[in-house]
């Protein structure tokens, strides 16, 4: 099937006029015959559209149209026309004509302004497919045998509300809501009605808002179970909250009740306590003197004790001091002993050391002796074997010397005057080559000179060179600021740039605190941000192309166009703002230009102060003149944009963004372009000189080299020439050395010769004779050893027993010093624990406070000692007839009368906290009931909830990332499930390139038509999933490339198009070339002008450029 555009034909005014408002009749004809061409237009069957899905729409006096009918595909319909045409006034007839609120268009607020210009009434007739969820109970004017259901709205100009007709019935608009509501038409869910107002408020839903949205689409009953678990997890922390509360108000109640209880029972007892209290203060005199007189007593009996100890303990330390005296006396015998043997031991040690030494001595002269003995015995045989080799050898020699032959000597004269002309030769080039490295090492300092200066200039300019914040930037393998910085070295490379061309505003421009860098980065837009500046027309011409060639980066072109604010400032002031944005930036002046003139933020009033709601409504009011003050400011955290309306009474509406005040860009002082270009310019000739002294380097080391091989060559032929004389003389050299050995073995001849004339008999015989002396002396000194060795053993042993018995006494020495010196220690503390007792007793028998309580006791009448006797006796019973329990005891009657209160309105607090208490004891229970059961209810749906969210929505980020693949590198939808429920949400992550990681989709991090595509994605992976009859998407598209576009198109054709899918509607006005098409959607071409034919005059032009398929 072809969707074409039917431009000559056109139905005859019998087939548009017979049908009826709201009856069967009002069903889509499959065909009628053309006028001309005998052509049947096939229309879409009935049975092909879903439930609820739109057959029909049709508007009268609304918006830009008089009379206006679509016919629509129960599949994807595409609506297409130029701005201005009315396409998204298709959108607010489907909007209010099922009694949708203005609000969900993003347009006017009035619904009398969607009426037509020049007219006072405007009617939408809205035909859908009738479903089983309308019963007749509900709906009596629908019956079930009713494919369609018509819908009608009349909109009357100064009327509030509108009329309604379902089936031709008049109704109320509720029942049209009703209506709408069951068969799940969503009109305020942005997943489903998408108007074109709208698009940015869908791109920055909170994630908790999408995840609604997406939930209402797809299976609205899980919403209300979600909306339900948020509602309860309220109320348990509000039934939380009040239990604790009521639980520690109980606590307090408690203790203010034992508090009042015990206030009331002191009224009767403050009396006997003050009265025990004053028998107690002088039962204490009483205490004080027994004390007194035991102390006394006591201090006697121990000084009597202690004298008695010390006799003891003296008696018990005698015989460890007589035991002491006798082991030294043993250890003083062992030491004696000792030394003794010692030196005995010494003795014998030496002996056998001078027998072992002799022992030696004797073996090494018999070693000697018969070695002398043995040579003795060959030595003639020998001498004579060694004369005979000798005299073969020499004349062995003697015949070799005819062999040799000697050259002339004249030859050799000539090659040695060669050699001496080669050395002074090699003389002249090392003289040469060292001038050659003196020059090397005088260029080597300069250029190091060079290169210090460099890169002091460098540390200047680089101190305010703020190009490495491109690298902190690109930190996330965002490749924009990287390509950026890759762009500015270039051009800084350029001489002819410098002044033409200027660097991006995030560098070369900064605001003068962070709360404006915070105002400049909101109103200056990314792109704008990361451009070049060009200076003119001429400098973008020369420049640009190159530049766009080699790098990815935008370029500005600063015009001719004035800046100049709409008002003085001192005029702005008047309106509680502060200043223009621009006043409170610093840095290159080409730049601010540039950015006045893209971005006037020369125009953009700023304050750091909120301002009022009635200041900024006065702000947002249009003067007498129909103009707006200042169609964009900043007032405190947020930027406030006014536009007016394109339609109607050109109505003005507002918006207030939140701004990022935790901004990067903009911070920081900047160099001006003069400075800068001063500081290049020195690094230029530098750079310069650098080179020069460079290439000079290099020339004189290419003379060195050339030097170095000249010097190789000679030396290389003074080694021929060397090697020459050798072979010339080595026949001489060789005679020579000829001569040598015959000399040497002739000489060695002649001593072997004389050597043989000695006679050996008589020496042979003395030297056995000295052997078997020796012999004789070495086994005595043998028998000697044994003797020596038994008695070093014997001393040894001798020597350890008398050690380890010395060792012995040493210990029980010390043990019994510890044992001695602990018991006069302890001796020394018990004499003088006695006199220090004895002192306390001399001064401790009548002293004045003794005195004192005595004296006190006499002034006591007969009756109170009698009483303070029966108490003074039952404490002494107990055990505790003492100062210390008395004083304790005056000590807690005196703080109970201190905190005694005899108020008598203390009763009537005490039984008004008894019923608190009462009543807060049934309360809490039940509280605690009803937290349980909260508890056990959120449990229970959650059960019933997760599970089918968690289905959804990975079902969706399965699709969202098979289609994400085709724009991007991967995409998931993510459900975020924090504790509380209100937190839930939706997390759209993308990656637009293989080496990044998936991040949230955010406008600080993707640009505008990489979000773009996100959303339009998103909404593609809902459509087959959601259970609404039909979608609405208006102008999605733009922001997109067309590469982008074309895959974007051809994925929601594809998926639009897919079967058991709901009706969609997409409006565009602009479509691309050679784009995919489906034989399942329909294309509406929305037309206007003054040529269009007038329905009104012509009913049957209503389907003029009506979107049909031919069947020939």
């Amino acid at each position: 099937m072809t969707s074409i555009i039917n431009f000559a034909d056109y139905v005859d005014s019998e087939s548009f006029t017979s049908q009826k408002e709201g009856s069967n009749s009002n069903r889509p004809s499959n065909s009628y015959n053309s006028s001309s061409k005998k052509l049947r237009i096939q229309r879409s069957n009935i049975d092909e559209f879903k439930p609820g899905a739109i057959v029909k729409l049709k508007v009268t006096n609304f918006v830009t149209y008089a009379l206006t009918e679509f016919h629509l595909s129960p599949s994807l319909n595409m609506i297409i026309g130029p701005n201005g045409s009315g396409k998204s006034t298709f959108v607010c007839a489907i909007c209010l004509g099922l009694a949708g609120k203005p609000e969900y268009i993003g347009r006017s607020k009035k619904v009398e302004e969607y009426i037509k210009n020049g007219t006072d009434q405007g009617t939408i007739e809205i035909t859908l497919k009738n479903s089983e969820l309308l019963s007749p109970s509900s709906f009596p004017m629908i019956n079930e045998s009713d494919d369609v259901v018509h819908i009608k709205r009349v909109m009357v100009r100064g009327r509030k509300k509108s009329e309604y007709f379902v089936n031709n019935v008049s109704v109320d608009e509720t029942v049209v809501r009703s209506l709408v509501q069951s068969l799940n038409i969503q009109l305020d869910n942005l997943c489903q009605f998408l108007s074109q107002e709208r698009v940015e408020e869908f791109a920055k839903l909170k994630p908790d808002t999408l995840l609604n949205e997406t939930i209402r689409s797809v299976e609205a009953g899980l919403l209300e179970k979600l909306n339900q678990l948020k509602s309860l997890q309220f109320e348990g922390d509000d039934l939380k909250k009040e239990l604790e509360s009521n639980e520690a108000n109980l606590g307090k109640l408690i203790s203010q009740r034992d508090t009042l209880e015990g206030q009331v029972h002191a009224l009767e007892l403050y009396e006997e306590k003050t009265r025990q209290l004053e028998l107690h203060e002088k039962l204490l005199n009483y205490a004080y003197v027994k004390e007194h007189k035991e102390r006394n007593k006591d201090l006697k009996a121990k000084c009597t004790t202690l004298t008695k100890e010390i006799k003891k303990m003296e008696k018990e330390k005698k015989p460890y001091v007589d035991l002491g005296s006798k082991l030294r006396e043993d250890e003083d015998r062992c030491k004696i002993t000792l030394e003794e043997l010692d030196r005995e031991r010494y003795s014998t040690k030496a002996s056998f050391n001078r027998t072992r030494e002799k022992l030696n001595a004797i073996a090494k002269k018999l070693q000697d002796g018969n070695q002398r003995v043995s040579y003795l015995k060959t030595r003639n045989k020998n001498l004579k074997e060694e004369i005979k080799d000798c005299q073969e050898k020499i004349k062995t020699l003697e015949a070799s010397k005819a062999d040799i032959q000697l050259p002339d000597p004249s030859l050799i004269e000539s090659v040695d005057r060669k050699i001496e002309e080669l050395r002074e030769g090699r003389a002249i080039l090392n003289d040469t080559l060292t001038d050659v490295d003196n020059k090397i090492t005088t260029i080597k300092y300069s250029i190091e000179s060079a290169k210090k200066e460099y890169a002091l200039t460098q540390r200047l300019l680089s101190g305010n060179d703020k190009l490495h914040l491109l690298d902190e930037f690109g930190q996330n393998n965002n490749t924009i600021f990287l390509e950026m910085k890759d762009a500015i070295q270039y051009v800084r490379s350029l001489p002819d740039a410098r002044g033409k061309i200027f660097e991006p505003p995030i560098l070369s421009i900064a605001a003068k605190s962070q709360t404006y860098a915070a105002y400049l980065a909101s109103c200056v837009d990314f792109h704008t941000s990361m451009s070049l500046t060009m200076l003119d027309k001429e400098t973008y011409d020369q420049f640009s192309e190159d530049i766009v060639s080699k790098f990815k980066v935008n370029i500005r072109e600063v015009s001719n166009q004035t800046t100049e604010p709409p008002m003085s400032r001192e005029e702005l002031r008047k309106y509680g703002f502060e200043g223009y944005l621009v006043d409170f930036i610093d840095g290159e002046e080409n730049v601010i230009r540039m950015l006045c003139q893209q971005q006037k933020i020369h125009m953009i009033p700023v304050t750091r102060q909120d301002l009022s709601a009635s200041h900024l409504e006065r702000l947002k009011r249009p003067d007498n003149n129909g103009n707006i003050p200042f169609p964009r400011f900043i007032a405190g955290k947020y930027i406030h944009t006014i536009k007016k309306s394109e339609y109607g009474s050109r109505q003005s509406f507002s918006s207030s963004t939140a701004i990022d005040m935790k901004n990067r860009f903009y911070l920081g002082s900047a160099m001006s372009a003069t400075e800068s270009s001063r500081l290049r310019s020195t690094i230029d000739n530098l750079t310069n000189r650098i080179k020069d002294l460079e290439k000079e380097l290099r020339k004189f080391k290419d003379k060195r080299a050339s030097k170095e091989n000249e010097l190789a060559d000679l030396n290389h032929t003074m080694n021929n020439f060397n090697t020459q004389k050798s072979e010339l003389t080595k026949g001489a050299k060789k005679l020579n050395q000829i001569d040598v050995k015959i000399g040497q073995f002739k000489e060695k001849m002649q001593g072997n010769t004389e050597k043989l004339r000695v006679d050996t008999t008589e020496t042979m015989k003395m030297l056995e004779e000295s052997l078997k002396k020796m012999y004789e002396e070495e086994r005595a000194l043998i028998l000697d050893l044994p003797r020596y060795t038994a008695r070093l053993q014997q001393l040894d042993v001798e020597m350890l027993t008398k050690s380890m018995e010395k060792l012995d006494i040493t210990i029980k020495l010390n043990s019994l010093s510890h044992v001695c010196l602990k018991l006069e220690e302890a001796l020394q503390l018990k004499r003088e624990e006695r006199a220090d007792a004895i002192e306390e007793y001399k001064n401790g028998k009548d002293t004045s406070d003794y005195k004192k309580w005595t004296d006190t006791i006499k002034r006591f009448s007969e009756s109170e000692k009698n009483i303070l006797n029966e108490i003074a006796t039952n404490y002494h019973e107990q055990s505790q007839f003492n100062s210390e329990y008395i004083e304790s005891i005056i000590d807690r009657l005196t703080s109970e009368l201190s905190l005694i209160n005899n108020d008598a309105s203390v009763i009537e607090i005490l039984n008004k906290t008894v019923e608190s208490i009462k009543s807060l004891e049934k309360t809490i229970p039940i509280q605690r009931t009803k937290i349980g059961a909260n508890a056990q209810l959120i449990e229970d749906i959650r059960r019933e909830l997760e599970p089918s969210l968690d289905t959804i929505i990975q079902q969706i980020s399965k699709k969202f990332a098979s289609l994400f693949v085709y724009v991007g590198s991967a995409g998931e939808v993510k459900l975020v499930k924090p504790e509380k429920f209100s937190d839930w949400r939706i997390e759209i992550r993308v990656k637009f390139r293989d080496n990044s990681e998936l991040q949230q989709l955010n406008p600080h991090i993707q640009s505008g038509g990489e979000r773009a595509v996100s959303t339009v994605l998103y909404m593609i992976a809902l459509q087959q999933f959601t259970s609404a009859p039909f979608r609405v998407v208006d102008e999605i598209n733009q922001g997109m490339d067309q590469s982008n576009e074309r895959i974007v198109h051809k994925i929601m054709v594809e998926n639009a198009c897919a079967a058991n899918t709901s009706q969609y509607f997409l409006i565009t006005p602009k479509l691309l070339t050679n784009l995919y098409y489906h034989e399942r959607m329909r294309i509406h071409c929305v037309f206007a002008g003054s040529w269009i034919p007038d329905p009104i005059a012509n009913p049957e032009r209503v389907h003029f450029g009506e979107t049909s398929s031919y069947i020939l």
